[in-house]
């Protein structure tokens, strides 16, 4: 038994011990009293609890490191509400207190919109990463983009940019877990083609859908206050020579 399990024991036993002859006004000032004490103290029990789950479960994202290092660095920031995992940013792009601090006035009002429809919120706190980032990179790597702009590649020459539109990263079939638990699901927009270069950027959010089964666990810290939710985008950047052969 806990000292807090021994406590809520003990405050009930008292209560038990007043009797009909005994309860008098300042008896049942003590029970209100006593039955206060025990609602604190079972709050703070809960508390703990929670506290004791959630470490269980950073720690078990944390051992998915290997196989999803990108997935499990923005959990991370989530998690500890960017206490933790700083270092991931710095490495690959830059963390944003505002929206408004985006220079980008359509990157900075497709993020907006992202967080209004996604989050609920007018403003979040977000993070920027580069072309160069780890996750640029796997995202440039997959069977799904690299499919995607083999299917658009020739309006895309033509118009010299592609509407917006939506990608879905899945294992085995077009992606790798990696790109599964850090994206899954996400917007690609403002695709482009400047001097060679196929641009894009792709904008999601760190929240946990209603419903999903698979996300469940994380749905329910997210529900408590637990996580911080945030948007993030990705800047990609490749040579159109990897998809149409010099002649």
């Amino acid at each position: 038994m806990t000292g807090i399990e021994y406590e809520i024991y003990k405050l009930i036993d008292k209560i038990v011990a007043l009797t009909r002859d005994t309860i008098d006004k300042y008896a049942i000032q003590r029970i209100e009293k006593n039955i206060s004490d025990i609602s604190i103290t079972i709050s703070r029990y809960v508390s703990q609890f929670e506290i004791l789950k959630k470490k269980t479960i950073d720690s078990a994202v944390d051992k998915l490191e290997t196989v999803g290092e990108d997935a499990v660095a923005l959990f991370r920031l989530s998690s500890s509400k960017f206490t933790k995992g700083t270092e991931y940013i710095n490495k690959n792009g830059k963390i944003y207190s505002k929206i408004s601090e985006i220079e980008d006035e359509k990157l900075k009002g497709d993020v907006l919109k992202k967080v209004k429809q996604q989050l609920k919120q007018n403003d979040s706190r977000g993070i920027i990463l580069n072309k160069n980032s780890s996750l640029s990179q796997e995202i440039i790597k997959s069977q799904r983009f690299k499919s995607y702009i083999k299917d658009n590649i020739e309006k895309l020459i033509e118009n010299k940019y592609l509407p917006d539109d939506n990608l879905t990263f899945i294992p085995i079939i077009n992606s790798n877990l990696n790109l599964f638990g850090a994206i899954h699901r996400c917007s690609i927009k403002n695709i482009r083609l400047e001097n060679g270069m196929i641009k894009a950027d792709i904008i999601d959010t760190v929240d946990y859908n209603e419903g999903e089964m698979t996300v469940a666990v994380f749905r329910y810290l997210q529900e408590t206050g637990q996580l911080e939710n945030f948007y993030f985008v990705i800047q990609l950047e490749v040579p159109l020579s990897n998809f149409v052969s010099s002649k």
